[in-house]
């Protein structure tokens, strides 16, 4: 480690110096990935300093730590770790914390089960914090064992670690490798994976109590597995083993109480973690005055902050059966090929990301690009975004499976792998140098360059991993990809491939090029089937609201009725509305039904555009003003 001396920055508020020198055994207090810390003690004073784990920092990694103080430096919550600056240190930074403890629940919790007792006071503590941090709209998103300091003596925990924390109430999360996921795997939620197609809003803290709270109490996580892809998959669609059945010495509530955390749908968890404080809480003074606990009812006192509407799709189960049937059959060593057709915010794209998780159940790969209308004039743009970022996962592997890539993938381009790496630049970090191409006439470079990204295409798709290809925005595609496609589905050498394209075909004519060729593709046999979503109906948009508002189906007909009348049934616009709706106080929450209620006739009344686009520049107009500032240079750079 350097001995270079901590500056402070000038962006620093109440900038301090602090010149630190560490002996020649000096060594980190914890040494992780991406950051190590050190305890130094200035004036008499232990402090933590995080840096980044190399040497040589990556903008990522000194990204990270400045995104942390700017996020807590105006946070001033009990149970919350304090920031206290940043300084220089070398070539990067260093973040300078106060000193919450030396023992994490991790360290306490490798020596076996906590008592009820001890679960029962940091539980309480801990609840209380995330519901004062979620009061300060900040998101965890890795709250686990190891970023919680139990002071045992002072009765005192604090959260530590907001390096990927957010200030945002949703976010969503797109579909990567599993090492490659922001979190800690053990505890991590199931929208968080990015297979769910789900927001990650506050919920996604709840479950990662759920995940410490079930180690806590029964010694190990909820699911354990050396292998990433088991992992998530166990977070999406398995239960764990009751705790009280884990372990007799849990009382049968608090296995409730943290199988409700634990749950798969958001909608299912604890909404609040006030409400869950509330419950510990409940369940701390039963024990202390009894030594036991009797049922109560849990979630009584959840109160939601936001009207949160379910991201599941509505009227669309036999659509899903339709793709995971070709999925099924592309699993068996068809080649299938399917599109999706409708208006813009219909749900195209949304029903196609349904085909992830069982595609990850069969350890197949799911790969998506989009075609950009601004880009038409550059061939395979969505082809080349979607390997690119293949390409990029495989490069988080480990270094045995690379190894097994690296091999395949250059029998398959051998001698012409420098073609496709001037498509796809980050394979090159794959393939390594290669020979230069022949140079040959505009005919023949475009075949050579057909075969060997054929040859590339076709050895994803394979029986220990069928291949899913999604391609949205065909309404976009270069006439380029489109003779790329038709390559790939008349090959017939290629098999356990499913080929999905979304478009909307109001904007496609028929003379537009992928009408053109999939005329082309019907005639040369090619089986090719069609999804053509229409707008959610009637019933859809009252399951929607009942699911969104609590409330009897009975009484969200008639809010239906009015929304479907607004909206054609159109799905984003479905959702904006009702987000309108809330944001003018259309809803409010009856803590006695549980449930929202809502005056139609003020909603009728209600200052709400009939317009899509009037009710999304409504929206965006409520932003801060530097919000939309960014917004509008984001719109520039595309």
């Amino acid at each position: 480690m350097t001995r270079t001396p901590f500056e402070s920055t000038d962006a620093v508020r109440n900038a301090f110096h602090l010149t630190w020198q560490p002996g020649p055994h000096e060594s980190p207090i914890y040494r992780g990935q991406r950051h190590r810390l050190y305890r130094v003690t200035r004036e008499g004073e232990a402090i933590i300093v995080k840096v980044a784990a190399a040497d040589v920092p990556t903008a990522e990694a000194i990204a990270s730590l400045r995104h942390e103080y700017e996020l807590l430096r105006d946070v001033d919550v009990p149970g919350v770790v304090k920031v206290l600056g940043l300084a220089r240190l070398g070539e990067g930074i260093a973040l300078v914390m106060e000193d919450a403890g030396v023992r994490s629940l991790a360290e306490r919790v490798r020596s076996g089960p906590v008592s009820i007792s001890e679960f029962l006071q940091v539980s309480v503590l801990v609840a209380e914090t995330v519901a004062r941090l979620h009061d300060a709209r900040i998101v965890h998103r890795d709250l686990n064992p190891s970023n919680v300091i139990w002071d045992t003596e002072a009765q005192r925990a604090t959260l530590i670690d907001f390096g990927i924390a957010t200030t945002l109430s949703a976010l969503t999360i797109e579909s990567t490798s599993p090492v490659l996921l922001e979190g800690t795997l053990l505890y991590i939620s199931p929208e968080q994976t990015g297979r769910t197609g789900r927001a990650v809003d506050s919920r996604t803290d709840l479950y990662s109590l759920g995940a410490t709270f079930y180690e806590m109490l029964t010694g190990s996580p909820p699911f354990i597995s050396g292998d990433p892809v088991e992992l998530v998959h166990a977070h999406l669609t398995r239960h764990p083993r009751p705790p009280h059945e884990a372990s007799a010495e849990v009382p049968l509530v608090l296995s409730r109480i943290v199988l409700k955390l634990l749950e798969k749908e958001p909608e299912r968890r604890y909404q609040t973690a006030e409400a869950l404080a509330v419950d510990l809480r409940e369940a701390k003074a039963q024990w202390v005055r009894t030594g036991t606990m009797n049922a109560f009812p849990l979630a009584y006192h959840d109160v939601p902050r936001e009207l949160a509407i379910p991201d599941k799709l509505y009227g669309r189960a036999g659509e899903i059966r339709t793709l995971h049937a070709a999925f099924a059959r592309a699993c068996e060593g068809r080649r299938e090929l399917i599109l999706v057709t409708g208006a813009p915010g219909i749900g195209k794209s949304a029903l196609v990301k349904q085909l992830e998780h069982p595609v990850l159940e069969r350890r197949g790969l799911f790969i998506a690009g989009k075609f950009d209308q601004l880009q038409r004039s550059v061939p395979f743009s969505g082809l080349a975004e979607a390997f690119r970022a293949l390409v990029r996962r495989l490069l988080t592997e480990p270094e045995p499976t690379l190894a097994m890539w690296r091999e395949r993938l250059q029998a398959a381009v051998a001698p012409n792998g420098q073609v496709l790496i001037d498509a796809i630049p980050e394979l090159d970090r794959i393939l390594g140098p290669q020979p230069p191409v022949l140079e040959l006439g505009t005919v023949e470079s475009k075949n050579r360059f057909h075969l060997v990204f054929t040859a590339f295409f076709r050895a994803f798709a394979r029986p220990e991993h069928p291949f899913t290809l999604f391609l949205d925005d065909l309404q976009w595609v270069d006439a380029a990809s489109l003779q790329l496609l038709e390559r790939w589905i008349g090959d017939a050498e290629t098999q356990h491939l499913l080929v999905v394209g979304a478009y909307r075909d109001n904007d496609t004519g028929p003379a537009h090029p992928l009408t053109l060729s999939l005329t082309r593709m019907r005639d040369a046999g090619t089986r090719v089937h069609q999804i053509d979503l229409g707008p959610m109906g009637r019933d859809d948009v009252a399951q929607l609201i009942a699911d969104a508002l609590n409330q009897d189906l009975s009484k969200a007909r008639s809010l239906a009725d009015m929304v479907v009348r607004k909206t054609a049934g159109n799905a984003f616009f479905v959702r904006r509305l009702l987000h309108a709706f809330h944001a003018e106080k259309g809803f409010h929450f009856e803590p006695r039904t549980r449930a929202w209620e809502w005056d139609l006739a003020e909603l009728e009344r209600a200052s709400v555009t009939d317009n899509v686009l009037d009710l999304m520049a409504k929206a965006i107009d409520r932003l801060p003003s530097t919000t939309k500032t960014l917004l509008q240079v984001g719109a520039c750079i595309g």
